[in-house]
This record gives C-alpha cells, structure tokens and sequence, in this order.
C-alpha cells in the first residue's frame, strides 16, 4: 500500500477532488509540522509561497477530508485559566508515521 492508493481511493474519489497536487501539498505540509502551532492563514501563506492558488475554505475542507479518511487529526488549543477553547491555532498529527516514508 502507497499513500496515493490511500488518497485515490479514499479521497479524490469519493469527494471529486480536482486539484490532487494541491491535496497532496497540503498533506506534506501538515507531515513537515506535525505538532506544530498553525492556523489555516499559515498553511494558506505556505502554499501561496508554492505558487498554488487556492483559499481558506478549499484548505478547510482538504484538512476535513484528510480526517474523513483518518490519515490526520486536529487538536485544538485549551486555556486552562479561561477555561475554553482557542479557535485559531491548532496542531495536526498524523494517524501512522509511516505515511512520512511514502513521501
């Protein structure tokens, strides 16, 4: 198994994803931070700086698609003192590392 059978398959079919390149940056994205404070304005920025041409909403449905499949999952940041959740930043993991070496 690949990781392109997995987004084929899983993915780009059932959600008729035109731009395959632009899925599969932003999963190397996510892959190059995992754990990392970032927001959709930062990996928007990131792929700007790819050339690649897209918006805020497609990256937030690409990232929803990416946890349908549970190739990734998103936590979000918790203010122990205000007591709620902080909706901008968020970490991202991987659900197995070894989609790393499929790269």
């Amino acid at each position: 198994m690949n990781l392109n059978t997995v987004f084929l398959k899983d993915i780009v079919s059932r959600y008729k994803i035109k731009d395959i390149s632009l899925l599969e940056d932003l999963f190397l994205f996510i892959v190059n931070n995992i754990g990392n404070l970032t927001n959709l304005n930062s990996i928007l920025k990131y792929l700007k700086g790819k050339q690649i041409k897209t918006n805020l909403n497609t990256i937030s449905s690409y990232i929803g698609y990416l946890k349908d499949a549970f190739l990734v999952y998103e936590v979000a940041l918790y203010d122990l003192r205000g007591k709620q959740v902080f909706d901008r930043e968020r970490k991202f993991y991987i659900s197995d590392h070894i989609f790393r070496k499929c790269l």
